[in-house]
């Protein structure tokens, strides 16, 4: 058994999809992904990689799991083995399950020096040596204000002051290092990690602050422009967004995106208290995630250069896949917002956002510099192009206007790019069709197969209660006072319970990655079939307490003959039984 904590660790760091994709071509369904499963002959893509809960199943051969289950199938691994490999993959250490209560104890260390630091930085703004970052703040005309909202503070040209500083509080130099406040020199000595720097401070959403950006001063400083905390106990910064602890409380429906600290800050002090950046990186599954939680729509404003238009190409896609509507600021004479605000006010950025352009129409335009349409070849590969981006249009209205609006564009008859996008729809359907066809059948006969003989109601209500409080381990105080793991007759069930109740008695988690740290490989199965049967289900409590009373009622004689069905009959059973109220 590996360390909780290292557990949890390495699921923060591995996407199951990034994983995956590394080894078989995943292909977007909805906000999952499919491909054909590498651990059978399949000739249809039957796997589902599910991001939410952060699992997979293969509805053709049943394999399932976790991150770390499939790569030790894939690489014929023992699990141990696995989680090293994986581990190596994103820099992580395995330590022995003894660095568990170490590894909490130095969180809570680096918690308490950041926030030393970053009352020592700001305070550094009122010292003589603090001129330069002074009138570079009033160069961008931050406010008194702002300054003191976000934070912001200078670290000295001095190689040692934080360090000193730390150690005068009686914090020791593995801690400092720890935190990435210092780095290491040559024979065995250590320097401040930033060094005459306008200091930003990133902070969570709990108020804790857990790392530090920097920006040097002048050209003539040394190191990077923008130099970041890199990812410590504390920090992620792939896991992170800047100014999001601001954002989340914000009125407005939607959440503008930002490429840096100087552009979230500017836009706040021009009243915009819903801004947000991705920490000086391209924008990440993980933050798009978080972002989601807090609004189901972004606005985008990066920077109106090549980079900055790719940038914003590749976050509209991730954001898209999290179920997040987006739409682009269209900044003109200015290279960002923070430039803009500066040379247009703020009520001229205020017009900017209620001119916000739609996805389509940047995607659109991307595409028109992409081709020169006079040439005939490059008139029909951006037709081509064309179809293909709005066959993904689900709305039949909007998809008119964009054809209605090409066809004016291009002098085509928009009957003849109407009938290549109804094409390209139905062949998509059929795909699916097809494939959610060849599901419904596996899910079928592995249900059959799995159910013949049993009591099949009460089978689906132990698997109900397993799924809702995997879902909802706060229904843990409900269920410890009416059920046991004897009250439950499937033998993989019954263990499953018993494991999760013990877990969630001891305050751990319960998903699928730590659930694999404890259980054999085929209840991991089991898990990840349960959680991909009911995955867009969300279950209340009366729910639950339907199927706690079902197991309660148990009748000996309530058992009915799945053999002789054929799958068109259980199909019909199933699902009476799966809608019932069980009453």
């Amino acid at each position: 058994m590996i360390s909780e904590d290292f557990i949890i660790e390495l699921k923060n760091r591995c996407d199951i999809g990034y994983i995956v994709a590394q080894y078989v071509n995943l292909k977007n369904a909805g906000k999952n992904k499919i491909c054909k499963c590498p651990f059978h002959s399949d000739k249809t893509p039957s796997m589902v990689v599910y991001e939410n809960t952060q699992s997979f199943y293969c509805f053709g051969c049943g394999v399932g799991g976790d991150v770390i289950t499939f790569i030790k199938n894939i690489e014929h691994l023992e699990y141990a083995e696995a989680v090293e490999f994986l581990a190596k993959k994103v820099g992580l250490k395995v330590y022995e399950d003894t660095i568990d209560r170490k590894n909490s104890i130095m969180r809570k260390k680096i918690l308490e020096i950041n926030k030393v630091v970053a009352k020592f930085y700001f305070s550094n703004l009122s010292s003589v040596d603090s001129e330069k970052v002074r009138e570079y703040l009033n160069k961008r005309k931050i406010s008194p204000q702002y300054i003191k909202k976000f934070g912001l503070g200078f670290a000295k040209d001095s190689w040692d002051d934080i360090i000193n500083l730390l150690y005068s509080k009686g914090y020791s130099k593995e801690e400092i290092l720890e935190a990435d406040l210092a780095v290491k020199g040559k024979n065995n000595s250590f320097y401040n990690m930033f060094r005459n720097r306008l200091i930003f401070p990133i902070i969570d959403l709990k108020g804790n602050v857990i790392a530090f950006g920097g920006r040097i001063l002048s050209t003539e400083g040394f190191g990077p422009k923008y130099l970041n905390s890199s990812d410590t106990l504390v920090f992620k910064k792939s896991n992170n967004v800047y100014a999001l602890n601001f954002a989340k409380n914000t009125k407005k429906n939607y959440i503008i995106l930002v490429e840096g600290y100087m552009d979230v800050i500017s836009l706040y002090q021009a009243g915009f208290d819903n801004v947000v950046a991705a920490l000086g990186t391209s924008l990440t599954h993980q933050q798009a995630k978080l972002i989601s939680t807090y609004t189901g729509q972004v606005m985008l404003s990066y920077d109106s250069d090549e980079a900055g238009e790719k940038a914003a190409n590749r976050a509209m896609n991730i954001l898209n896949e999290v179920g997040v509507s987006v739409k682009i600021l269209d900044i003109k004479d200015a290279k960002d917002p923070d430039e803009y605000i500066k040379k247009f006010g703020k009520e001229k950025f205020h017009v900017l956002v209620k001119n916000s352009k739609h996805v389509l129409d940047f995607q659109l335009d991307s595409l028109k510099r992409k081709y020169d349409i006079v040439q005939a070849s490059d008139k029909i590969n951006f037709l081509k192009d064309i179809v293909n981006l709005l066959s993904h249009v689900s709305n039949p209205l909007e998809r008119e206007v964009y054809i209605s609006k090409i066809s004016q564009e291009l002098d085509i008859n928009k009957d003849i790019i109407a009938l290549q996008i109804k094409k390209k729809i139905k062949k998509q359907i059929s795909e699916k069709r097809i494939k959610q066809s060849k599901a419904l059948n596996q899910i079928l006969t592995y249900n059959k197969n799995n159910y013949a003989g049993s009591r099949v109601k009460y089978i689906i209500a132990e698997e109900k209660i397993i799924t809702i409080l995997i879902k909802n381990p706060d229904f843990y105080n409900i269920v410890s006072s009416k059920l046991t793991g004897e009250d439950f007759e499937d033998t993989y069930n019954q263990e499953i319970f018993k494991v999760i109740m013990q877990r969630l008695k001891d305050g751990l988690q319960v998903d699928i990655t730590s659930l694999s740290n404890v259980i054999n490989e085929t209840l991991v199965k089991k898990v990840a079939y349960l959680l991909a049967s009911d995955l867009n289900i969300n279950f209340n409590e009366n729910n639950f307490l339907e199927y706690i009373n079902v197991l309660k009622k148990r009748q000996s004689n309530d058992v009915t003959n799945l053999d002789k069905m054929n799958n068109d009959e259980f199909k019909n059973y199933f699902k009476q039984i799966k809608d019932s109220k069980f009453k």
